[in-house]
This record gives C-alpha cells, structure tokens and sequence, in this order.
C-alpha cells in the first residue's frame, strides 16, 4: 500500500512540475503586451555570458505624493497595487492601494508592486520586478542613462519576458 501512495505522489508532482513548465513556456502565445519607458541605471558586461544584464528605472517606479492615496506606513516589500493609465507607454500612476481596485480594463491597468521606501524629495519608490533583466550582448548599443521603450510580455502567474528594447529619441 506504501508503494501506491509513493508512486501516486511521485506521479502527481512530476504532472505539477509539467504543467508549470508549460506555463511559462506559453509566455510568448498567452501574455499581456506592455510597453513601459523606462532609464537605463546600470548595464553588467559579464565575461562568461553572452547576455548582459541591464537595471533599469521606469517612470512609473517613482510615485508622487499626490497620488499616493495610502495613509498609513508601510513596511519594506509590502505588495500594493498601482494603477496605471492605459496608453502607448504606461508612464502615468493614477492611483496606489493595498486592496485590487475594480478598474475599467480599457482606460486602466493594475500592476503588483512592492513598496521600498519614500524619499525626502516627495515620492515613494516602487519596484515591480521587472526591473533588471538580460538581453543578448549585440544589444550594446543602449548604455547608462538612455531613455528606452521597453516591450514586455507579461503572463497571467506574473512571469514576464523583456521582448524588446528601443531608443527613444530626446
């Protein structure tokens, strides 16, 4: 009987592993196409890799305090949910909560981030995640301090895949 169970578990969590495979291999069919515009902070260059890891720094990672609708202290890496303008670059907050607000999907979109810390100059500071990524080493060309338009596809368990990466012209 300790057998069946021992194969019945072996065989379940093979199947989990699997269908979560397959997920985040589908992240090209089945995502949401989002393009963010974005200052590159830092470029790595390492060695042994042929990909160099960018950090990046999007307009929306900077809230100010007029949108910033939560009135209480929050700690280090607590989840909020910022609402974002709907428009060719998602660059314009219009509201933070800690809840899931119900928003019409057409004018909006929520995005999951996670509080840092505020800063004295009257902002509060939110990472989302996708913040440092890499790309392949022909993609050079951007170096620190560029103003970039990032491609990102964004799945439905909150993976996401850096498509493309384009100058925008000053």
């Amino acid at each position: 009987m300790r057998r069946i169970y021992f194969y019945f578990l072996l065989t379940l969590q093979i199947a989990v592993i699997v269908i979560v495979t397959i997920q985040f291999e589908r992240i090209d069919h089945r995502s949401e196409s989002l393009f963010l515009k974005a200052r590159i902070d830092y470029v790595y260059l390492p060695e042994e890799k042929r990909e160099a890891e960018f950090f990046v720094e999007y307009s929306i990672n900077q809230i100010p305090d007029e949108t910033w609708s939560i009135e209480k202290e929050l700690p280090y890496n607590k989840l909020v949910y910022v609402t974002v303008e709907r428009d060719e670059l998602l660059q314009k907050v219009t509201e933070v909560s800690l809840k899931k607000p119900k928003i019409n999907e057409e004018e909006n979109i929520v995005l999951i981030g996670k509080y840092q810390y505020e800063h004295p100059d009257g902002y509060h500071v939110v990472r989302y995640g996708y913040e440092s990524f890499a790309m392949p080493s022909k993609s050079l060309m951007y170096t620190e301090g560029d103003l970039v338009r990032i491609h990102l596809l964004r799945g439905k368990w909150g993976q996401f895949k850096v498509d493309t990466v384009e100058k925008i012209n000053q």
